[in-house]
């Protein structure tokens, strides 16, 4: 479970 990875795809979501 890596933390750097979800924020990443948060914030992917987030400039979506």
């Amino acid at each position: 479970f890596n933390v750097r990875e979800q924020v990443q795809t948060k914030l992917k979501v987030v400039l979506r």
